[in-house]
């Protein structure tokens, strides 16, 4: 390495060492809090010594064999994240544990008894043998990730200051549960029947002085044991978060050589591609609008089935030289033409290198639905993040656009349309309409879908938790409130709503063209006049959800509106079960959906959110002058 270089790893190092370190300690604050509210929840809960150690017991082996089993899925996935998502799940089943009697209450409609104690006593189990499986996840990523970092000549030293992290994590735990039981919780002492309540949860005599005096202390600080798991848990989540943004996973990811030995095998270097296809235009081919990306101004051409009119759009648009169009093909059957655009000068060259190499080695008979046989292909899409990786686009404009500013354009023939790499939230947001007008116009353009979109996703959610508890409710907004009877409950109507939409869009897919404008009237009229005197619906439901239909067809990105309906509908149910809490649980889930998604590239899905940059979050908001220099 250079001096410079050497400057370089020696911060990365220490940075890695430091987040790791932190990292592993707090896996410790949403573990070791257990036992330091075990009086709590012995008092207040009644929950036996005998259930807690069964608790303590089953954690341990859950936690002993989980650490196999993440050890051999850490090195097969990227540690960074695995690490982060690992503690981020730790801390939500921390969470949920310390709502252990609203669950038990919600299931069984008591607030004693049994019934309920058994309940909640299986709930709590439950989440708590699921934190100690979750708990696997913290060494292994470390372990990965240190051995691209530390030399093997100082890996003894720097990984005995490492392992600190546990006594670390483990004493601070304990300052801050010992702080929060001594002071936070509901001072009950002035209850009789809660002191009995507590006396006899702890079976102690009411002439035992001894005995009383300790079911006085617990009487003075009524459920400070759920704040041992929901502060520790709010910790442990911002740690994951910062993780995420300070961990890097080996030396190459920020440019800097790897450590001998720990070098990641690179591909064969790949043999000399097809030779460029050079077009010459004799002919203007009449192409339409694409029905789908519609303009308001700009080029009214869209592509086509066909690879060779597609390439020509773009190249209609770009005669730079450096424009480079390689074909290549796949599918040992159908031998699929593809074309990779991209600007020789401004491309990614990492990037661009991973992609031709996958399409490369694809083993795959067919690529039977073009485009998005082709996308699971070369990167296999996370079932459980609905949010789109790629954007696709029916025009030319947009696709120069993107080539122009240093991304891949793939296009596959007899697919009208083009497959933009890498892509972000913000970028498959973005339209080519924000520049067709002034920046005055374009900002309010794009401010507007922006915030449409997330009305999208928020509003029904936000107007179930109104409902919910009417006394939210300010009085400038007394009309939100539903006027008549409900026949069906609110979260119901919802859920409805939404598949049945769907179903009305699926059955307008296939409807004859001439029959799909008088169908709709007569199912707009017919079905929803009847739908709300029926009593199925009330008026104001059925008003939020078509404005949240409408609102859904604001960004032309199908993929990222159902990825919106999918939060939207997690949010819905969690705010119908937890109330306050479901809907703040429902929005941290989709909050993170996005936040740990990341690009083809590897990079941030939220760029320039994380890692934050001023001026180019600017840019993302802000529509400004188109670039340009006088001459």
């Amino acid at each position: 390495m250079t001096p410079e270089q050497t400057k370089r790893f020696k911060y990365w190092q220490t940075r890695t060492i430091i987040a790791t370190m932190v990292g592993y300690a707090l896996f410790y604050f949403v573990r070791k809090n257990f036992s330091l509210a075990m009086p709590g929840l012995e008092a207040d809960l009644g929950i036996s010594k005998t259930s807690l150690g069964i608790f303590l017991t089953l954690n341990g082996v859950v936690y002993g064999l989980s650490r196999f089993v993440n050890g051999i899925l850490a090195d097969r996935m990227n540690a960074r994240w695995y690490m982060a998502i690992g503690l981020a799940l730790c801390a939500l089943a921390n969470f949920a544990f310390g709502f252990g009697e609203d669950v038990s209450y919600w299931i069984t409609g008591q607030h004693d008894g049994s019934q309920f104690t058994n309940t909640m006593i299986l709930f709590m189990g439950i989440m708590w043998v699921i934190n100690g499986m979750l708990q696997g996840t913290g060494f292994p990523p470390c372990a990965r990730l240190l051995t691209h970092w530390i030399p093997p000549t100082e890996l003894a030293t720097k990984m005995s200051v490492w392992n600190t992290s546990h006594s670390i994590g483990a004493g601070l735990v304990v300052i801050l549960c010992g702080y929060i039981m001594g002071t936070v919780g509901m001072n009950m002492t002035a209850d009789p029947d809660a002191v009995a309540t507590i006396a006899a949860n702890l079976g102690v005599a009411p002439d035992d002085a001894a005995g009383m005096e300790r079911v006085m202390t617990s009487a003075a600080h009524v459920g400070a044991w759920k704040w041992c798991f929901w502060v520790p848990s709010a910790i442990a989540f911002a740690g994951a978060i910062g993780l995420v943004a300070f961990l890097r996973d080996t030396p190459s990811s920020v440019g800097l050589p790897e450590l001998e030995g720990t070098e990641v095998k690179e591909v064969k270097k790949e043999t000399k591609s097809a030779e460029h296809r050079a077009f010459l235009m004799k002919h203007v081919f009449r192409v339409s609008e694409p029905e789908k990306d519609k303009v308001m101004r700009g080029s009214r051409d869209g592509f086509v089935e066909t690879l060779i009119f597609n390439t020509a759009l773009i190249r209609r648009r770009i005669r730079d030289p450096r424009l480079t169009m390689e074909i290549m093909s796949a599918g040992e059957s159908s031998h699929t033409d593809i074309a990779i655009c991209y600007m020789e000068n401004r491309v990614d060259k990492q990037l661009l290198k991973k992609i031709k190499d996958r399409i490369k080695d694809l083993k795959v008979d067919a690529l039977t639905m073009n485009q998005e046989s082709l996308a699971e292909c070369i990167f296999p899409y996370k079932w459980f993040n609905p949010f789109p990786k790629f954007k696709f686009s029916e025009r030319p404009d947009t696709a120069a656009a993107s080539v122009l500013e240093g991304n891949i354009i793939i296009l596959v023939d007899n697919s009208p349309s083009a497959m933009i790499l890498p892509s972000s939230v913000f970028d498959i947001i973005e339209e080519a309409d924000d520049y067709y007008f002034p920046p005055v116009t374009g900002t309010y353009l794009r401010l507007s879908r922006m915030t449409i979109s997330v009305l999208a996703l928020m509003l029904t959610p936000t107007w179930l938790l109104f409902m919910q508890n009417p006394s939210y409710i300010p009085e400038w907004l007394a009309f939100i409130r539903v006027s008549d009877p409900l026949n069906v409950p609110l979260i119901w109507q919802l859920l409805i709503l939404e598949f049945a939409i769907d179903g009305l869009r699926l059955a307008a897919v296939n409807t004859p063209s001439m029959l799909t404008t008088p169908l709709s009237v007569i199912a707009g009229i017919v079905l929803g006049e009847y739908a709300v005197k029926s009593g199925w619906f009330n008026s104001e439901t059925m008003l939020y959800m078509a404005f949240v239909t409408i609102a859904n067809y604001s960004q032309a990105s199908f993929e990222l509106g159902y990825a919106m309906k999918f939060m939207r509908v997690i949010i819905l149910i969690l705010t119908a079960i937890f109330n306050v809490w479901g809907y703040i649980i429902g929005t941290a889930i989709a909050i993170c959906a996005i936040v740990f998604n990341k690009t083809i590239a590897g990079k941030s899905y939220v760029y320039p959110l994380i890692p934050f940059s001023l001026n180019e979050l600017r840019k993302r908001f802000l529509r400004g002058r188109l670039p340009h220099t006088e001459k």
